[in-house]
C-alpha cells in the first residue's frame, strides 16, 4: 500500500514541474515578445518624432538664414535615407519645397501651436508646428504658425521586424522548454523518485522486521532529513523496543516474585486472622465476674505463651499510690531480672521497644499498655499555668526534659506517673527468637489494647462494686439521721461508720460563725487537726463547686475533698474529706464524698426545718393564746358570721349579753341569735333596741367591719356593746339634770323676789 501512494508522487511531482515549466516559460516569452514589440514600434515613433524635431530646428534656422533650398536639400536626403517621408506645409495646408499636395491642419496645431501624433494602421504621422520667430516677422505678417512639418513613417516594415523576432523568440522558448523537461524529469528522478524508493524500502524492511532499514542519501534537502528523522526514529524504536523488553522480562519476573509474595502475605495473612481470632477469644475464655484481675490476667499470659508462640511472657502494671512498676503475671523460664533493670526508662518511651537479649540472639518486645484517653494534663488537672510548655498542647508530657508540674496538687507527686493524665498502664514483656516482623507487632499491639480494656473493665466492676456498697452504707446512715436532733449526732452517724471511714478517713464539718466565717464545727481528725479555723488552711475563699486540694502540708493526710453545703442557694456549711494516699483521688472517692456532702447538708437542712417548725409553732401557739386572751378579755361582743349570717365565732361578752353558751350559738342564724340587728345595719344606724328571744329586750351600739378567712371564706364581724345600763343612767342623769336646773331657777327666782324686797325694807 505504501509503494503505489509512493509512485504516483514521483509522477506527479513531475506533471506538476513540466507544466510550470512550460507556463513559465509560455509567460515569459509572451512577455519578451510584448515588450520587444512595444520597444520597436516606440523607437520608431520616437526616431520620426526626433526627425520631426529636427527638421523643424532646421527650417526656422534656415528660415531665418533665408536658405530654404539648403532645407530642401536636407528634406530629400532623409527621405532617401531613411524609412520615413518628411514634407513641410504652409499655414494654408499647401506643400512647399517642390510639392504640390495639401494637407488639413489640425486645430492643436493652427490654434494652439503643439505638437500632434496620429498612429494609423500603415503609417504613423507626426505634425510639428513651424513657429514664425520674431526675426521673420518683418517679411511673413501671417500670424505665429509660418508652417507645418509633417513626417510619415511606414508601419510596415516594423511590423515584419517584429514578427520575425517573434518567431525567433518562440523558437528559443520551445528549446529551452525541452531542456527544462529533460532536465526537470532528471532532477525528480534523481532528487525524489530514488530517495522516495530508497525511503520505501527502509519502511518496507523495518515493517517486515528486517534488519537492513537504514537509509543512506546524501545532501542536505529535505528527503535526507527525512531519511536521517527515519534513521533517528529507528534507532529510538529500536533502542526502545529492547528497552520494553528488558522491562516486560523484568515486570515478569517482579510480577512472579509479588505472586510470590502475596502468597506469603495471604498465608501471613491466614496465621494473623487465626491469631487475631484466638485473641479475640481471650476476653470470653477468661473474664468472669467471680475472678479478681490478677487471675484473668494470668490465664491472658499463659495462653499468649502457649497460643501465640512466644517462650516469655510478662505483665506489668503501674501501681499509682507506690509509683511503680508491678509484675501481675508471668509465663515462662527465663530470669527476667536483668531485662527489668532498665524496665521504667523503657516503659517512659511509651513506644514498642525491641532488644536483642545478651548473647543468646533473643529478642525481647516491650509493648506499652495504654488507657483510653481521658484528655490532656492541663484538662484533666483544671490547669491554668499558661506558661508551662504542656499548656495548650496534646503532647506526651511526661517525655518533655526537666519539667515539672507546678500546680499545688503536684508538689507532692512522686513523679509524672501519679498524674491522672499519665496515659500508660502498663507493660508487656515477650520474648522471641527472631525479630517481629509487621503482623507480630500488629498482633501484640492488639493484645496489649485488649489488656488495656480489660483493665478499663475491671476499674469499673471495682468502681461498680465499691459505689453499691459505698452507698448502702450511706442510705443506712441517712436512715439513722433522719431524726437526729442536732448537727453532731449527723456528722458522728457518718464519721464513725467503718464502711464509710475505709474510703474517707478522716472528716471535717465548717460552719459559719457570726462573723461569717468559717469554723470547725465537728471533725474525727483528733489532734491531729492543727488549726480551729477554716480561714487559717484554706484561706477565706468559699467555695460553690466541690474543689481537690493536694498536699495541703498535714502531717498524717494528703488531699482534701472540699465540698460546699448548699440548699436552695444558701450556704450552709461546708464539708471537707480528708485522704492520707498520695496521688490523685478515686472515682468512686470523690463520688462518695459528694454524696455525704448532699445527705448531710440535707440532713443539716432538716434539723434546722425541724428546730425552726417547733419554734415557729411556739410561736403560733403563744400568739393564738394571746389574740384568744384579748378577744376573750375586752369589754365589748365580738360576733363573726358567714355570707349565709351563720354565726361561725362568739366571745363570751356576746354569750353572756345574748344569753347563750358556745355550742349553742356556733351555727346559728344571727337573725336568731339577735333579732332586728340586721335591719338597724341596713337603715344606716349603729345603735338600737333588740329583742332577744328569751323575752329581754336590750339596747345595743355596734359596727360591722368585713371579714375574709385563711381559706378565702367572706363573712362580717360584728363587734357591739350593751348600752342598757348606760341608757337607764343616761336617763337617770337627765332627770336629774332637770329638777337641778328647776332648783336653779325657783333659786333665781327667790333672790330676785328677795332684793327688791329687802331694798323695800330697808
Amino acid at each position: 500500500m505504501l509503494k503505489e501512494n509512493i509512485r504516483p508522487i514521483g509522477l506527479k511531482l513531475t506533471v506538476l514541474l513540466v507544466a510550470g515549466i512550460v507556463v513559465t516559460y509560455g509567460v515569459l516569452t509572451y512577455l519578451i515578445i510584448k515588450r520587444e514589440t512595444t520597444t520597436s514600434i516606440k523607437n520608431t515613433l520616437h526616431f520620426a518624432e526626433l526627425t520631426a524635431d529636427t527638421v523643424k530646428a532646421v527650417l526656422a534656422e534656415s528660415m531665418i538664414e533665408g536658405n530654404p533650398e539648403e532645407t530642401e536639400k536636407y528634406l530629400r536626403k532623409l527621405s532617401r535615407e531613411g524609412n520615413l517621408v518628411v514634407k513641410v506645409y504652409n499655414q494654408k495646408g499647401n506643400e512647399v519645397f517642390g510639392g504640390d499636395e495639401t494637407l488639413s491642419i489640425p486645430e492643436e496645431i493652427s490654434i494652439g501651436l503643439k505638437p500632434v501624433s496620429m498612429i494609423r494602421e500603415e503609417n504613423a504621422r507626426f505634425f510639428m508646428p513651424l513657429i514664425n520667430e520674431r526675426p521673420c516677422m518683418k517679411c511673413h505678417r501671417g500670424g505665429r504658425l509660418r508652417g507645418v512639418v509633417v513626417v510619415d513613417i511606414p508601419l510596415a516594415h516594423a511590423k515584419a521586424e517584429i514578427l520575425e523576432t517573434e518567431r525567433r523568440l518562440l523558437l528559443y522558448g520551445a528549446f529551452i522548454v525541452v531542456l527544462g523537461i529533460i532536465g526537470t524529469v532528471v532532477i525528480v528522478n534523481r532528487m525524489i523518485a530514488e530517495p522516495v524508493k530508497k525511503i520505501d524500502t527502509a519502511i518496507r524492511s523495518f515493517m517486515t522486521g528486517g534488519g537492513h532499514y537504514k537509509i543512506s542519501l546524501k545532501g542536505r534537502d529535505e528527503l535526507s532529513e527525512v531519511a536521517d528523522a527515519f534513521n533517528t526514529l529507528c534507532g529510538q524504536l529500536s533502542e526502545f523496543h529492547t528497552e520494553l523488553e528488558r522491562m516486560v522480562q523484568e515486570r515478569t519476573e517482579a510480577l512472579q516474585q509479588s505472586k510470590r509474595e502475596v502468597e506469603q502475605r495471604k498465608d501471613a495473612l491466614k496465621r494473623y486472622s487465626e491469631d487475631l481470632r484466638k485473641v479475640s477469644g481471650f476476653s470470653n475464655r477468661f473474664v468472669r465476674r467471680d475472678k479478681s484481675l490478677t487471675d484473668v490476667l494470668s490465664a491472658f499470659v499463659t495462653a499468649i505463651r502457649e497460643e501465640l508462640g512466644y517462650p516469655v511472657v510478662a505483665l506489668y502494671l503501674l501501681d499509682h499510690r507506690d509509683d511503680e512498676l508491678k509484675r501481675v503475671a508471668f509465663s515462662g523460664d527465663t530470669d527476667l531480672l536483668k531485662v527489668e533493670e532498665d524496665l521504667m526508662a523503657i516503659f517512659y518511651t511509651g513506644e514498642i521497644v525491641t532488644r536483642e537479649s545478651g548473647s543468646s540472639g533473643e529478642v525481647n518486645i516491650f509493648v506499652p499498655i495504654y488507657g483510653l484517653k481521658k484528655g490532656t494534663c492541663y484538662e484533666l488537672n483544671e490547669c491554668d499555668l499558661t506558661d508551662c510548655p504542656c499548656y495548650g498542647r496534646d503532647m506526651r508530657c511526661w517525655q518533655i526534659p526537666h519539667t515539672r508540674c507546678e500546680k499545688r496538687h503536684g508538689a507532692g507527686l512522686g513523679s509524672c506517673r501519679q498524674c491522672l493524665a499519665f496515659p500508660l498502664r502498663g507493660l508487656l514483656l515477650l520474648g522471641k527468637g527472631t525479630r517481629p516482623n509487621e503482623q507480630d507487632i500488629g498482633l501484640i499491639e492488639v493484645v496489649s489494647s485488649e489488656i488495656a480494656l480489660l483493665c478499663e473493665v475491671y476499674d469499673l466492676i471495682r468502681y461498680e462494686k465499691n459505689m453499691v456498697k459505698y452507698l448502702m452504707e450511706i442510705h443506712r446512715a441517712f436512715l439513722k439521721t433522719q431524726a437526729a436532733e442536732d448537727i453532731t449526732e449527723v456528722f458522728r452517724s457518718m464519721a464513725d461508720s467503718p464502711e464509710i471511714k475505709s474510703i474517707i478517713p478522716g472528716m471535717a464539718l465548717y460552719m459559719p460563725n457570726d462573723e461569717g466565717r468559717m469554723h470547725v464545727v465537728e471533725t474525727n481528725l483528733g489532734e491531729e487537726f492543727p488549726v480551729e479555723t477554716f480561714s487559717d488552711i484554706f484561706g477565706d475563699e468559699y467555695f460553690t463547686e466541690p474543689v481537690d486540694l493536694y498536699d495541703i502540708k498535714m502531717e498524717n493526710y494528703y488531699s482534701v475533698v472540699l465540698c460546699p453545703l448548699i440548699r436552695e442557694k444558701r450556704m450552709l456549711g461546708l464539708m471537707g474529706f480528708f485522704f492520707t494516699h498520695k496521688g490523685f483521688l478515686l472515682p468512686e472517692e470523690r463520688a462518695v464524698a459528694l454524696v455525704l456532702a448532699q445527705n448531710i447538708a440535707g440532713n443539716i437542712e432538716n434539723i434546722r426545718l425541724r428546730t425552726g417548725l417547733e419554734k415557729s409553732n411556739l410561736e403560733l401557739k403563744n400568739q393564738k393564746d394571746f389574740i384568744e386572751g384579748i378577744i376573750n378579755s375586752i369589754n365589748s361582743g365580738i360576733i363573726v358570721i358567714n355570707e349565709e349570717g351563720m354565726i361561725l365565732n362568739a366571745n363570751p361578752y356576746a354569750l353572756q349579753s345574748l344569753g347563750y353558751t358556745k355550742e349553742d350559738i356556733l351555727g346559728l342564724s344571727v337573725d336568731e341569735a339577735v333579732p332586728g340587728l340586721r335591719e338597724l345595719h341596713k337603715k344606716g344606724e349603729n345603735e338600737g333596741s333588740v329583742l332577744l328571744a328569751s323575752g329581754r329586750e336590750i339596747y345595743i351600739g355596734f359596727s360591722c367591719s368585713p371579714f375574709r378567712g385563711q381559706e378565702g371564706e367572706h363573712g362580717t364581724v360584728i363587734l357591739f356593746r350593751d348600752l342598757t345600763e348606760i341608757i337607764e343612767l343616761r336617763n337617770e342623769l337627765q332627770r336629774k339634770k332637770y329638777f337641778s336646773t328647776i332648783g336653779e331657777m325657783a333659786s333665781l327666782i327667790a333672790h330676785e323676789v328677795r332684793n327688791p324686797i329687802f331694798a323695800i325694807s330697808s
